[in-house]
């Protein structure tokens, strides 16, 4: 095959590999419609428990499931953005998109992951936040964002947990574990410390 022939195949190519992804972005969205818009910044947000660090936001996906890209709402757009944590949540303020606000009352998790949504960095540099998207909703999202300094990050997971120790699910497990300690010693009891058992 010559090179001219050869180049013509990639121009050829490339508007198709285009217009699939289009299609593909289009269909999901049309899925994905009636899926419930995260809720708006509140006026106080609380006390700041990080200072704005900037990053990338990367994607939000259904938890679990790093492929099923969301798209609606504009969660599926990487962009730059800042991150804060103040009392009552979490703010990713994004470039060319909305604020995206997580309530404390929504998160579930955070840690620290490799990739997700076709995005792979090298020690674990995504910092990866589980929530929910609404309120008595039991569909889970994970939201990963890759700050621009390692020491961010650490930041972050260390405020983060912090806030998900003071949430709704805190005193919560607080109290699962006096009853445990309180309890006989025959008896068995429930171990789990998690945010989930606030929220179900």
């Amino acid at each position: 095959m010559s090179e001219e022939t050869a180049g013509l195949l990639v121009l050829l190519v490339i508007p198709v590999l285009w217009a699939l992804m289009w299609w593909g972005w289009r269909r999901r969205s049309r899925r994905q419609a009636e899926l419930p818009a995260p809720p708006p910044a509140p006026e106080d947000p609380g006390p700041a428990l990080l200072e704005p660090c900037e990053g990338v936001y990367v994607s939000s996906t259904t938890g679990g499931d790093w492929l099923d890209r969301v798209v609606a709402h504009g969660l599926g757009r990487r962009s730059a953005c800042e991150v804060a944590v103040f009392g009552a949540g979490v703010s990713v303020a994004r470039e060319g998109e909305d604020v995206l606000w997580l309530p404390v009352d929504r998160l579930l998790r955070v840690r620290r992951e490799r990739g997700m949504a076709g995005k792979y960095v090298d020690r674990e540099g995504l910092v990866v936040l589980t929530w929910l998207l609404g309120p008595g909703d039991d569909l889970e999202l994970d939201t990963g964002l890759r700050l621009r300094h390692e020491q961010d990050a650490d930041a972050l997971v260390a405020a983060l947990a912090e806030l998900l120790a003071q949430g709704p699910g805190a005193p919560v497990a607080r109290a699962a574990q006096e009853q445990e300690t309180d309890a006989p010693e025959t008896g068995a009891h429930e171990t789990d410390e998690g945010r989930e058992g606030g929220h179900r």
